[in-house]
């Protein structure tokens, strides 16, 4: 946990809390009031929102990695298997689910042009790359690396790459430099 915050750290949670918040505003989720959603009482129409928490940010990250470490089921799967159980109580899959809906970095009232997509990144990217420069001094034999990141959401840049490890979907490649596993920049 302590090595994930030297990386992840407050500043960083902030940003994704402040754009998820953002994010969720703009798309006209419905914010819950006090006393709404009770027996008796009809809901508004789709789930109520409640603003985005640091911690309930820490515990969607934790839960991601998790998932990405356990991979037998969908998401959706692990919260009903028995022996996860103990796991996923931290959150329940409606607010998980809530959560990936409107993740978001970046502000959603600024205006990109198509070429300029990647600036949705920002700041997150500096702030992480800063943070990985910040804690490890590479040594003199270092190595340009490819990396292929993955992304499920929608987008206009998806690409059939058969020969890479992530065959269909938005994979990006990056370049990045390394020095034993560890990405530097």
């Amino acid at each position: 946990m302590r090595v994930f915050e030297l990386f992840w750290d407050s500043e960083v949670i902030n940003v994704l809390v402040e754009g998820t918040n953002l994010y969720a505003k703009e798309k006209g989720a419905v914010e819950r009031r006090s006393g709404e959603g009770e027996a008796g009482k009809q809901r508004p129409w789709g789930r109520p929102w409640k603003k985005v928490t640091e911690s309930e940010i820490k515990v969607f990250l934790g839960l991601l990695l998790y998932m990405g470490a356990r991979r037998e089921c969908g998401s959706s799967g692990l919260w009903k298997r028995e022996d996860e159980r103990e796991v996923f109580r931290v959150m329940s899959l409606e607010r998980f689910s809530q959560i990936k809906r409107y993740l978001h970095i970046f502000d959603p009232k600024m205006q990109l042009s198509r070429s300029e997509w990647f600036q949705k990144l920002e700041p997150l990217n500096t702030m992480l790359r800063t943070q990985c420069q910040k804690f490890y001094f590479p040594a003199s034999n270092v190595t340009v690396d490819e990396m292929m990141i993955q992304f499920g959401g929608r987008s206009h840049h998806t690409y059939c790459m058969p020969s890479k490890p992530i065959t269909v979907g938005y994979n990006l490649k990056v370049f990045a430099l390394c020095d034993i596993g560890y990405t530097y920049s």
